[in-house]
């Protein structure tokens, strides 16, 4: 193997983080509620008062405006950006040339409701105003609320060393 058993056992934890925000994202409408029990060790549950959530989203509006843009571009939308890594791995190619996107144009929409990343995220906008629109603070979802994030500190210093 290429990696040393450090680099597989930070693969094996963000895999394992992975699966576990994966299994609370499902129950997340559902109240639910994930614990760390150690190790590999996650459980999620569904909190009481199981209900739908209340919101109906809006399939077409009179009062809605046509895009001003008149000339395609590529645009990159990351649900979960975090510090931006997935974005930086656009930029450098990683999901085909930039350079052949249509004129040489794109954007980039960055949403990431974990406050811990809101800095690097705002930091983006600000170097690429025209480029990059930063959604921190916001959570993918159609319904509006609100929650608390926090991650683990062995996660933090493997993945953000």
């Amino acid at each position: 193997s290429s990696g040393s058993s450090g680099e597989s056992s930070a693969v094996s934890n963000l895999a394992m983080l992975l699966a576990a925000l994966a299994a609370l994202a499902a129950l997340a409408p559902l109240g639910a509620a994930l614990t760390y029990r150690g190790g590999s060790n996650f459980s999620a549950a569904a909190g009481t008062g199981l209900r739908r959530p209340e919101c109906t989203c809006e399939a077409n509006n009179a009062n809605w405006k046509r895009p001003k843009r008149t000339e395609p571009k590529c645009v990159f939308i990351d649900l979960g950006a975090a510090d931006g890594n997935t974005f930086d791995s656009f930029l450098a190619n990683g999901y085909g040339p930039v350079k052949n996107c249509p004129h040489g144009q794109w954007q980039a929409i960055l949403v990431e409701a974990n406050p811990m990343f809101t800095e690097k995220l705002q930091a983006l906008q600000e170097n690429l105003p025209e480029k990059v629109q930063s959604l921190a603070g916001t959570a993918a979802y159609s319904c509006e609320t609100s929650t608390s994030f926090s991650i683990k500190a062995w996660l933090r210093d493997q993945l953000f060393h």
